[in-house]
């Protein structure tokens, strides 16, 4: 699939769950995920029910790293669950009120449709910059390590918001949980699409 097929299939209402593209999701290693503090047991429960790390299709998987672009097999690792589809769209869709992607047009300037797009997303969300970089399913995403409690920050103050729903409280409750593992290392926290 190219960009521009790409385009079209994630404009308009197909931009509030990308599910259908992955079936199978990420196989994690067969050890067992334990003591996530944050999370009540309901929700250990789920992050455990959830090795395919996606379930439903699609996600960011959470990866602890030193930096973005070279692997430290001494430091870094995945940490066992990811944002699933369905909680992304919830969070940002349902809760945080983004608009759905513009359809793309064909023969339209690709580059400028998803800059586009891009910038709808931050300007529907100021308040939450560091969440916004998320705009995009299929692009991964990088907090540095000095970004890690903003990012958390804004988590909790969305986390209060009425409009939030249990999909998109149990994905702000993950990556909350990942800040938590990042600041507990020093590293940074990488969002890898699925």
């Amino acid at each position: 699939m190219n960009k521009d097929d790409l385009s079209k299939t994630f404009s308009g209402p197909e931009m509030a769950s990308f599910s259908q593209f992955s079936e199978k999701g990420i196989v994690e290693e067969d050890s067992v995920v334990l003591d996530r503090g944050p999370f009540s047991s309901d929700d250990k429960e789920q992050i455990l029910n959830s090795r395919h790390s996606v379930e439903g299709g699609g996600g960011f998987d959470f990866i602890i790293r030193q930096e973005p672009s070279q692997l430290n097999e001494k430091t870094d690792r995945r940490v066992g669950f990811a944002l699933r589809s369905i909680e992304w769209s919830s969070l940002f869709f349902e809760t945080l009120g983004c608009p759905l992607a513009e359809p793309y047009v064909a023969g339209e300037d690709i580059e400028v449709w998803t800059a586009n797009r891009r910038i709808q997303f931050e300007r529907a969300i100021p308040k939450y910059p560091l969440l916004a970089r998320l705009w995009d399913p299929f692009r991964n995403v990088w907090y540095s390590p000095d970004e890690i409690l903003a990012l958390k920050n804004e988590c909790e103050i969305v986390e209060g918001l009425d409009s939030n729903t249990d999909f998109s409280k149990a994905g702000l409750r993950k990556i909350e949980a990942a800040c938590n593992e990042a600041l507990s290392t020093g590293l940074g926290l990488y969002l890898v699409s699925d």
